[in-house]
């Protein structure tokens, strides 16, 4: 069956490790929405960081943020789609990030926010880094962060803690899964010290699903590209599955096909051999 619809990872897939689209990339990307094809990025990312690169692309309309806990219409600037974090899991998250004096976000409205203590020492982490940019365009410090999460307690995409190693990391993801509220929340692990946390229904495989139904998209008819151990729903969602050179062993045993990695257009090869022949 032709390919109707792209679900694209961004970091380690259709950026490059600087952060970039190269331009052989971004002319594949143009050249499947030309052809009518849905392309959709899908992302750990909130909306806010998303590149202008990425949105600038004439003919995207739909983002998967914040590990499948929203479906953004960037043509109508609304939310479609959401699944939202327990409040009461939030905030016992986020005391253990507090106690243990790790990084942290909680992402509401397309925002990470956190303590101003957590804020300044997040900024300081990634000044000078390929992520400087999108952490300050994404990321803000509240006065009381308890208070901001209570206030908003039905908007609570994802929660984001950095420990120190890949052991504490370890041992939060335990804690947070022993709770008696684990039942409705999901962890994921992208790098061996980061720990994120969901709802249990917010998957970016089973987002993606929800916009084909709508959009009377098969299965058979969805290519995804992923690299991380967050896109294995992503993969498992769609007929055609490609890893990235770069992707962990995880991701490219599940994968239909291996592409180059992110430095050398790797997303873009999986568009030509798969939704132009």
């Amino acid at each position: 069956m032709a390919v109707r619809m792209i679900g694209l990872d961004l970091d380690g897939t259709v950026l490059t490790d600087q952060k970039e689209v190269t331009k052989a990339t971004r002319r594949v990307i143009e050249r499947a929405l030309q052809k009518g094809i849905t392309v959709l990025p899908v992302t750990g990312r909130p909306i806010t960081g998303i590149p202008k690169a990425v949105l600038d692309i004439p003919g995207i309309r739909y983002a998967i943020t914040s590990n499948g806990a929203v479906l953004y219409d960037l043509q109508e600037k609304r939310t479609v789609i959401d699944h939202y974090l327990d409040c009461a899991a939030a905030r016992g998250i986020v005391e253990e990030a507090e106690e243990n004096d790790w990084l942290y976000d909680v992402f509401i409205d397309g925002f990470g926010y956190g303590s101003i203590r957590s804020h300044e020492h997040l900024m300081h982490f990634f000044e000078g880094t390929a992520l400087a940019q999108y952490i300050g365009t994404s990321r803000k410090g509240v006065g009381d962060i308890f208070s901001y999460i209570e206030s908003n307690k039905d908007r609570i995409e994802n929660i984001w803690v950095r420990t120190n190693s890949k052991e504490e990391g370890d041992c939060l993801e335990q804690l947070i899964r022993s709770r008696s509220d684990s039942s409705r929340l999901t962890t994921l692990r992208t790098m061996p010290q980061d720990v994120e946390t969901v709802a249990a229904n917010a998957d970016k495989g089973r987002t993606m699903e929800e916009l084909a139904a709508r959009l009377d998209i098969d299965r058979k008819e969805i290519l995804a590209v992923g690299d991380s151990e967050n896109d294995l729903g992503l993969l498992s969602a769609a007929g055609i599955s490609v890893a990235m050179g770069n992707a962990s062993e995880k991701v490219k045993a599940l994968a239909d096909w291996i592409a180059p990695d992110n430095a050398h257009d790797g997303a873009a090869a999986a568009i030509m051999r798969y939704a132009f022949t």
